[in-house]
């Protein structure tokens, strides 16, 4: 690491300061893969969930050296946090409806040899494909998903407790904040996976490296661009449904819903994308946010690169990772 910022960073820097000079550029993108050219190595950095967003690097002597933060005093998260959280997935299932969301960013680490904050946009949809290749997918109004989701809620509130009507009401409603998102001409698709840019925006972690050796040094930038990834799996709806004689499948229009539902309970289940562990049943989500605090704790903040303000990761899930500065 200490050859990469004495030498061949700073060899990296000025043929991409010079490059922009000649072509005129305005900006300097922040992706790795622009960089990758010029290197003709990788530094990579793996560890636990705890340490990996909570690293700091400080110059002792003529090293370099990598050390984690502080923990800092955990804050519990409600259900909309904790289902926007990194590396959190929910899965909903029932006879009628079965869908999962997994929040999963992507996280672009580099080194640069200043302080990168110019903005950078991300495509909104980033991938989608049918999740059973054999299977057909059915399309329907998106209003229609939204209004048996307001009825299913309805009848189940009297079946289930009041910790459970909230989680069960903040997950549905997420999914139904999904669909309306990712909707194509208000019409949504089962069997189908979309995996997006739930806040439409970037942000970006810039940490200081020096070596301490003299201050006139250049000092260098380790910076983490931070891609809010949200994967969203629609499997199944046959709620509000009916089969013609040709077994095809057609929206009801005769009635709201309600005679129609089934009375069940989901079964509900949490997952660590990260760490491989998964959390079923009534107390899922309590284990849940025990795994995240003894096993993740609480990252570092995080910049919006369109407003320059920082904001906490539990702010950003609460809002569905949208910043405050957009419209």
């Amino acid at each position: 690491m200490n050859l990469l910022i004495t030498k061949t960073l700073l060899s990296i820097e000025a043929e991409l300061e010079k490059e922009k000079k000649e072509t005129k550029q305005s900006s300097v993108s922040t992706q790795l893969s622009n960089r990758a050219s010029y290197a003709n190595f990788n530094v990579d950095i793996a560890g636990p969930a705890s340490l990996l967003s909570n690293l700091v690097f400080w110059g002792f002597k003529d090293n370099i050296t990598i050390e984690e933060h502080a923990v800092r005093p955990w804050v519990t998260l409600n259900t909309s946090q904790l289902i926007n959280y990194p590396y959190v997935e929910v899965e909903f299932n029932s006879p009628e409806l079965s869908f999962k969301r997994s929040f999963e960013p992507r996280i672009n680490r580099y080194m640069s040899g200043c302080a990168d904050m110019l903005y950078e946009k991300s495509s909104f949809i980033i991938g989608k494909h049918r999740i059973n290749p054999t299977t057909s997918k059915f399309i329907f109004p998106t209003s229609l998903l939204q209004k048996y989701i307001e009825v299913y809620k309805t009848r189940m509130f009297s079946e289930i407790t009041q910790d459970q009507r909230l989680e069960l009401s903040v997950i549905l409603d997420q999914f139904c904040k999904d669909m309306v998102d990712i909707n194509i001409n208000n019409n949504v698709a089962e069997n189908r996976q979309v995996t997006f840019n739930i806040g439409k925006n970037l942000y970006k972690r810039s940490k200081k490296i020096s070596n301490q050796k003299d201050d006139k040094e250049p000092i260098v930038i380790y910076n983490e661009v931070f891609l809010p990834r949200l994967i969203s799996s629609f499997r199944y709806f046959t709620g509000m449904q009916e089969y013609t004689l040709e077994g095809k499948r057609i929206v009801s229009t005769k009635n709201n819903g309600s005679n129609m539902m089934m009375n069940f309970k989901p079964i509900i289940s949490y997952k660590c994308t990260y760490c491989k562990i998964g959390f079923v049943g009534p107390s899922g989500m309590v284990k849940m946010q025990d795994h995240l605090e003894k096993n993740h704790q609480r990252e570092q903040p995080l910049l919006c690169l369109l407003c320059k303000k920082s904001f906490e990761l539990t702010q950003l899930s609460e809002q569905r990772w949208k910043c405050v500065c957009q419209k």
